[in-house]
């Protein structure tokens, strides 16, 4: 009866040690795993860590260059759909924009339409006090990712 106990014991203690041995390489793995792809993305983002001082500055220039004129873009285009203009719409996005072998001059009018009522959508969040990102993703175009725990309104 003493052997089987001593055995019984083995096999629990080599379990428990298979046990920890597995959880320790497993959150070693993940640990190697996790600041590798932090380092790859910072690597991805900030390419201009290689840029002397002078292209850095060149850079930040241009950088900004280009969001004044993408920002000027959008508002061209904002304004194409809000007045329902359909030939300054696809002028503004360029011919060869991908959402115009979706949108002609035939289904214009319902972009328009889904613009006024995502217009009137944000409206009505703001008169409930539902700030933006309460929604944990409902308030992005494309995606719904349910509420975020605990939301608050504005009133709250």
């Amino acid at each position: 009866m003493k052997k089987s106990n001593v055995k019984s014991n083995i096999i629990i203690a080599s379990g428990v040690a298979l046990v920890v041995v597995t959880g320790i390489a497993g959150v070693a793995m993940s640990s190697l795993a996790t600041d590798s792809d932090t380092e790859n993305r910072k690597q991805k983002h900030f390419f201009e860590r290689n840029l002397t001082d002078s292209e850095l500055v060149e850079f930040n220039k241009k950088r900004g260059e280009w969001r004044a004129e993408r920002e000027a873009k959008k508002e061209i285009i904002r304004s194409a759909i809000e007045s329902g203009n359909y030939q300054n719409f696809a002028e503004a996005v360029g011919q060869d924009a991908k959402i115009l072998e979706k949108i002609d001059e035939n289904n214009f009018s319902k972009l328009v339409e889904a613009h006024n009522l995502r217009e009137q959508a944000k409206k009505i969040k703001e008169e409930l006090g539902i700030k933006k990102g309460d929604c944990g993703g409902f308030d992005r175009q494309d995606s719904f990712r349910g509420f975020k725990k605990g939301f608050k309104t504005q009133n709250q």
